[in-house]
């Protein structure tokens, strides 16, 4: 009789045992699926947050596919036509030589056109900055301090001086152009340095009443 009490105790044990481990074992895996959420659920950092481009909303240049914006892609084909073909500009300043050599940081405009030529014996270029509203100023220092600093240099090839001395700042708006250009002035420079720059101020006068066509 003994004996058999005893193995009935024995069995209640393991019973009891067996059921307190379930409900353990339940109560983990209950508190692991609230806390855990599948890797895709989770919102990426990135979510919501659009590329950092001059303007914050997709606008500027595309440095990748050699475009700019389809504002400044307009103004550029304004400019070309004012100067009927003859635009020697075939590089693209990027926003880090625009600041290194310009003068002009990310932070003052909100888009922009900007073109140079490759090799430094050319001197044509072109600026349109669209400055934020409560830049305008600071960008007009920037690239007249450019300007000055072309004009008074003296290690300058002889056949940019006169591009230098014709060069145009000039704001439309919150716009502010930077415009150097004149193209083969080849003929035009047996004529004489006077004549040269004059020819030079009629191809920028030019492009700066396209612009303001433009952009107004």
């Amino acid at each position: 009789m003994k004996r058999l009490i005893a193995l009935f105790c024995v069995m209640m044990l393991c019973v009891s045992l067996a059921a307190c481990g379930g409900k353990e074992n339940g109560e983990s895996s209950g508190e692991n699926s609230s806390e855990s959420t599948p890797a895709e659920s989770q919102p990426s950092e990135d979510a919501g947050q659009e590329s950092e481009q001059p303007g914050g909303s997709g606008a500027g240049p595309d440095f990748e596919a050699g475009t700019w914006s389809e504002e400044m892609e307009s103004v550029k084909q304004a400019v070309m036509a004012a100067v009927e073909g003859n635009y020697f500009p075939n590089s693209m300043v990027d926003p880090e030589l625009l600041e290194g050599l310009y003068g002009i940081s990310a932070d003052l405009y909100e888009d922009y056109f900007a073109e140079m030529p490759m090799i430094s014996t050319n001197a044509d270029t072109i600026l349109v900055i669209k400055a934020k509203a409560d830049k305008v100023a600071e960008v007009e220092t920037a690239v007249s301090a450019y300007q000055e600093s072309k004009k008074a240099s003296t290690m300058e090839y002889p056949q940019n001086v006169a591009k230098y001395q014709a060069s145009v700042v000039k704001t439309i708006g919150n716009y502010v152009c930077y415009v150097q250009l004149g193209g083969d002035i080849t003929e035009v420079e047996e004529s004489g340095e006077e004549a040269t720059i004059t020819f030079c101020q009629e191809q920028n006068d030019a492009v700066v009443k396209a612009l303001e066509e433009v952009l107004k």
